[in-house]
């Protein structure tokens, strides 16, 4: 088998988290410049916001680009040898990890940037792209990058949560070969796991993983192509024979 490895180019995270304040929430806020990723899910964190609404809840979610117009270019037409796997490797941290939960990868078709911002912790970092606005100037279809209704591309179940992020994207990059170069995808909490109305509905404190420009090259984000095109022999088999022998009895 042959893996080649495209890495991602784009990759930042975007929430609407409350800041330090418990007021304000940090839906401006850019983190494209963080050597890490990071997803959560948080109810009812403050006493200040309305108990019957979404006010309670907070989010965080993670944006990746693998610059698919290369990959396009590179095979031309779609390999059918191929498996598209994406992978994304747990980071480790001093925080709260959950356990028991599925993230999920959307598809999205629409261009954003990536920004400067650095800071996870207090949001101080004012940019684009962010809960809210893809890009300067220009808004989500739905605010937090994923538009109502859309379709689940993947699925990646953590038991202990300290696990890698693994899943096969063969069947989207099938159906959406060459179809257009913005393909992005979004990686959040499952709603199977989190409820907007807040019963039953519990915190997940933080899952992190290793973004593009981690110090640990191995360990950015990146897609694997593998392919089982390996061209084989039967230098394995061992024969033993005798010059002195006929044909018949070396066989």
């Amino acid at each position: 088998m042959s893996i080649k490895k495209w890495f991602i180019t784009k990759d930042t995270t975007i929430t609407n988290a409350y800041k330090e304040n418990l007021k304000g929430r940090a839906t401006d806020a850019n983190m494209g410049l963080s050597d890490s990723l990071e997803v959560f899910f948080i109810y009812n964190q403050t006493s200040k916001a309305n108990p019957t609404s979404a006010d309670k809840l907070e989010e965080a979610r993670i944006i990746i680009y693998p610059k698919v117009a290369d990959i396009f270019s590179y095979y031309g037409t779609f390999p059918t040898d191929a498996k598209f796997i994406l992978r994304l490797f747990n980071a480790k941290h001093p925080f709260t990890l959950p356990k028991n939960f599925s993230l999920e990868v959307h598809g999205i078709d629409t261009s954003w940037d990536e920004g400067h911002g650095l800071d996870m912790e207090s949001y101080k970092d004012v940019g684009f792209a962010n809960w809210t606005n893809r890009k300067e100037g220009s808004t989500w279809t739905t605010a937090g990058a994923v538009d109502v209704g859309s379709v689940v591309q993947a699925t990646a179940n953590f038991d202990l949560g300290t696990e890698d992020l693994e899943v096969d994207l063969t069947s989207f990059f099938q159906t959406n070969w060459n179809a257009d170069p913005e393909t992005a995808f979004v990686i959040k909490f499952s709603s199977t796991d989190t409820d907007d109305s807040g019963s039953a509905t519990p915190n997940f404190y933080t899952k992190k993983f290793f973004a593009r420009s981690s110090e640990f090259f191995f360990k950015r984000p990146v897609i694997e192509v593998r392919r089982q095109d390996a061209v084989e022999d039967n230098r394995g088999n061992f024969y033993k024979a005798s010059s002195g022998l006929s044909a018949t009895d070396n066989q």
